[in-house]
Parts: C-alpha cells; sequence; structure tokens
C-alpha cells in the first residue's frame, strides 16, 4: 500500500518485494520482505515451539514436514499462506510480517514478485533488468513482462529446466 512516502507491504510465504534505489548511477536493491521458509531461523524456531509435536522443519530440504492427520508425510515449502487453512494446526499461519518505511528520493521503484523470479536470479540482477526497460522509456508493465519472460527463460535453461510459479509487479516511483 502507497500512502505519499510511505509504503507499507504484508505478506506470507515466499513471494518477496525488492525496493530499488539508485546511487551514484549504481542500481541498489534490497528485499523488504521476509521468507516465511524454512530458512528463515525466527520461522523454524516458531514450528519447533509452537508445532514439534506434529510438524517439523526438514533438515535436507527446509521443507514443513507434517506428522500427524490426514496430512502426515506432506511437504510444504512455506510456513506462511493465505491458504493452507487445513495446515494451521501444524504451523502454517496466515498472519503476515509488515513492514512500513519511507521513500527516499534515491528510490527509483518496487519489484513484488513470486519465488519462481527469486530462484534464478537475485535482487540485484532482478533491479538491473528492471531499470533497463525502465531507462530505455519502458513502462513498469513492460518492465514486469521482461522480468518475468528472463525468468522463465532462465529457468527453462536451468539444469532440472522447470519454471516455478512466476508472478511480478513493478511500481516505479517519479
Amino acid at each position: 500500500m502507497f500512502q505519499a512516502d510511505r509504503v507499507c507491504i504484508a505478506n506470507v510465504g515466499d513471494s518477496s518485494a525488492v525496493l530499488v534505489s539508485l546511487s551514484d548511477d549504481d542500481v541498489v536493491a534490497r528485499f523488504v520482505t521476509v521468507d516465511h521458509n524454512g530458512n528463515n531461523n525466527e520461522e523454524v524456531q516458531r514450528i519447533n515451539t509452537q508445532h514439534s509435536r506434529v510438524a517439523e522443519i526438514c533438515n535436507d530440504s527446509k521443507y514443513l514436514r507434517i506428522h500427524t492427520g490426514m496430512w502426515a508425510g506432506y511437504e510444504l515449502g512455506v510456513t506462511r499462506a493465505l491458504g493452507h487453512k487445513h495446515l494451521e494446526a501444524h504451523g502454517v499461519s496466515c498472519e503476515p510480517a509488515v513492514n512500513t518505511f519511507e521513500l527516499q528520493p534515491e528510490d527509483a521503484c518496487l519489484i513484488i514478485a513470486s519465488d519462481g523470479v527469486w530462484d534464478v536470479m537475485d535482487a540485484r540482477e532482478a533491479a538491473n533488468r528492471v531499470m533497463d526497460v525502465i531507462s530505455a522509456g519502458g513502462s513498469a508493465a513492460e518492465a514486469a513482462k521482461r522480468l518475468v519472460q528472463d525468468t522463465v527463460m532462465l529457468a527453462e535453461c536451468s539444469p532440472d529446466g522447470d519454471a516455478d510459479n512466476t508472478t511480478a509487479l513493478v511500481a516505479v516511483f517519479n
């Protein structure tokens, strides 16, 4: 949500947002959301403390593995989600992480994308691709489309050849 120069972002799951800034003609990219998965120590601690009898974070895959009930053996790549209400008792929460911040004059855009993007490129690479389009006079929609196209191409050329769900939105600031 944008209100003047204030941004409020809430997220669950594996979609992430990156704030792109320009500094001395260099592109700076930083995540402004929190990943909710087995790589996040706070999420691992939450699952271990509150749900260790019914679920665990697997050491190898970092997935949430369900131990009890009809979902026993099921593994999920996220610990928080908008869906999966049926897994709430096993630790899957719909409570978002919320980040609020003020935009600075050097902030150029915000990239919000699903994990398909972040599986094949880091924040800086995504930011550079988006800024290439914007700098050439392209729109936010054109930058997002290019980012998704590049992501799918990179994923299809990867060893497993799998393009995960890939969605992106770009908001350009004045």
